[in-house]
């Protein structure tokens, strides 16, 4: 039987503040309707992984269908534990799926659960079929806490007709959207980041999402994925410019500190805990390998653009 990765939530919980020490902000860069921050900080995270589209490419880790649409099931025979980020995106011969927290696999891992929703409404789940890519990360309005399928597939129909795609495939999405522009005001990783913060204008509302990594090798690699995953949120908006003041990230980032971070419970085989942060306004999710943080990602949705 799999072993089935099941929420419990535990006594143990921690400040969120304990996540960011030793990190420093960027200047604040602006393109359209969205404005960002770069995240520098030291390498925490040591501890050797691969991504998942690496894992899947060397055909020693598996993942399949478990014909239960809120789980896929990974197997490995790799020698290395692999990483699977929040939002990775399942791509294969069923319903396309997106991992609902980030976690590491075990190397070696027989029939582990992973907790996912569903990203392609139109098509069935095939229980035993494989999924065998993973190129892009789900939108950043629907990853960071624990998101309901409803949310997601609305998120997705909506994002579809905003930017005039005609499939309801979210892996297809960066490809088809045309974020040029918005990635190349990213622009490429540069020396010590492992994150960042940004601010998406949404028709006088204002969205912050963040996402940071343990490591910058390890956010190199993702860096692009995640940078679509924001810019596909911004694409949908109002493209008119946005005025975004160095206090309203740190008013964000604030907010993110005071709050506690709850660790859940997995039952199964697991290297790093899982925890949701709790706020009324901001969700969040947070994976740590011995206390130290292999990913953070945030969100708080449709605030006042003149409110930090």
């Amino acid at each position: 039987m799999p072993k089935l990765y099941k929420l419990q939530i535990l006594s143990y919980s921690m400040k969120a503040a304990e996540l960011f020490d030793g990190l420093s902000l960027g200047r604040v860069h602006s393109h359209k309707n969205l404005a960002f921050r770069r995240l520098y900080g030291p390498n925490r995270f040591q501890h050797p992984v691969l991504t998942l589209d690496e894992a899947l490419g060397t055909g020693k880790f598996r993942v399949t269908d478990s014909g239960d649409a809120p789980t896929v099931i990974a197997q490995s025979d790799l020698e290395q534990d692999v990483f699977i980020g929040v939002g990775m995106i399942f791509v294969g011969d069923s319903q396309n799926r997106a991992a609902i927290h980030p976690l590491i696999v075990p190397a070696h891992s027989q029939e582990v659960s992973i907790p996912v929703n569903c990203v392609q409404h139109s098509r069935y789940t095939r229980r035993g079929s494989a999924y065998s890519q993973s190129s892009s990360i789900s939108m950043a309005s629907i990853r960071s806490g624990i998101v309901a399928q409803e949310h997601t597939w609305s998120t997705i129909a909506d994002a579809a007709s905003s930017l005039g795609l005609e499939t309801d495939d979210h892996a297809q999405f960066a490809e088809e959207a045309d974020l040029g522009d918005y990635l190349a005001a990213f622009g490429p990783p540069k020396p010590k980041q492992i994150g960042f913060i940004t601010a998406v204008r949404q028709n006088g509302n204002c969205s912050f999402y963040s996402d940071m990594v343990g490591n910058e090798e390890l956010y190199g690699k993702l860096h692009n994925r995640l940078a679509a995953s924001v810019a596909l949120v911004a694409k949908q908006k109002n493209p008119g410019a946005i005025e975004i003041r160095k206090d309203q990230f740190i008013g964000f980032l604030r907010e993110v500190l005071e709050a506690k971070l709850i660790r859940q419970d997995l039952d199964g085989s697991s290297l790093a805990d899982i925890y949701i942060l709790q706020h009324p306004e901001i969700a969040g999710s947070a994976l740590l390998y011995k206390g130290i943080p292999v990913q953070v990602s945030l969100r708080k949705d449709k605030v006042p653009s003149g409110q930090h």
